[in-house]
């Protein structure tokens, strides 16, 4: 649905049809059918994936700023990361890899429990943007990961909503991988681990608590890149992607263009972009996402089966 018609629709007034047969409901009587109910941790969890978003999107400019400045030569002025990004998430983005994006590079998934001792969190698998395909390789693919710890229920005050006080843990990809030891999932308390190294923290300390961790991270990529280099943003830049490109066990940075072929999304390759590390470094797909890119796995082709052997 387009964004304009999405809007109609979201109008309290607008009525549904069944070709010509008009029925006498309206928007506004689905939404309070559907989710009005708060005390439904699912419902809640949409919600609170919402308010965190627009939490970060607001501090967008707070939370990656520095790194925009250290990685490329793009000077953002007051506001202009925020505007850049909030037009893609007026909507909920169904069926993206990740929850919000920042940045190039910093990605974020936003999850919620009511029920800690229920509560899993599955790797994924690795998504390949140029074919459109996913891998068979799984990993915890967002570099933050966000989990608000909920209370029982809701209450009205003030005519407000009040979701109590929940406790938000934000843990980075690259913790994740070593806390699950291998495994293709791990549960909350692993999640959470000791919280006297970091803390849970409030909504609004979400902000400086990604400020921290994405500071953390722009150094010691520092440490690998040339001192010399910077990315330097392509005209419609929303159009062009800088993408690591793992092929035949190689990788290559390029600016890709993100197009439209068929119906299908795909990119499609522009320019190369120079390498940005030292030489003797080794940088892992983390780290060329730390430096402002957008890693894409190799799709390996699966091994044919070997034909049976028939015997007499």
């Amino acid at each position: 649905m387009h964004i304009e018609n999405l809007k109609r629709f979201l109008d309290a007034g607008t009525t549904f049809s069944f070709g010509d047969r008009v029925t006498p409901h309206t928007a506004n009587d689905f939404w309070r059918w559907a989710f009005s109910n708060m005390n439904v941790p699912v419902l809640r969890g949409v919600l609170i994936e919402y308010l965190v978003a627009q939490k970060l999107i607001a501090h967008c400019d707070d939370i990656v700023g520095d790194t925009v400045r250290a990685l490329t030569t793009y000077t953002p002025g007051p506001g202009d990361l925020t505007r850049s990004i909030e037009k893609h998430y007026q909507v909920q983005p169904h069926g993206d890899v990740f929850d919000l994006q920042l940045s190039w590079g910093v990605t974020l998934e936003i999850k919620s429990t009511a029920s800690p001792a229920n509560w899993r969190l599955n790797k994924t698998c690795r998504w390949n943007i140029i074919e459109d395909k996913n891998l068979k390789e799984t990993v915890f693919p967002a570099q933050f990961y966000i989990l608000a710890q909920m209370g029982p229920q809701v209450s009205f005050s003030d005519s407000a909503l009040n979701l109590g006080a929940i406790t938000f843990h934000v843990r980075t990809g690259e913790e994740l991988e070593r806390l699950a030891a291998g495994q293709q999932s791990l549960g909350f308390a692993r999640f959470v681990g000791d919280e006297s190294a970091r803390p849970g923290c409030g909504y609004d300390q979400l902000p400086a608590v990604l400020l921290d961790l994405q500071t953390q991270r722009l150094q010691r990529v520092r440490k690998k890149l040339r001192p010399d280099w910077k990315l330097v943003p392509r005209d419609g830049q929303d159009d062009f992607m800088p993408l690591a490109v793992e092929r035949d066990g190689k990788v290559e940075a390029w600016w890709y263009w993100q197009v439209e072929v068929e119906g299908k999304w795909t990119a499609v390759p522009i320019e190369p972009i120079e390498s940005p590390w030292l030489p003797d470094e080794t940088p892992g797909w983390r780290d060329w996402e730390a430096a402002g890119f957008a890693y894409v796995p190799e799709v390996v082709a699966m091994a044919e089966p070997e034909e049976a052997i028939v015997g007499p």
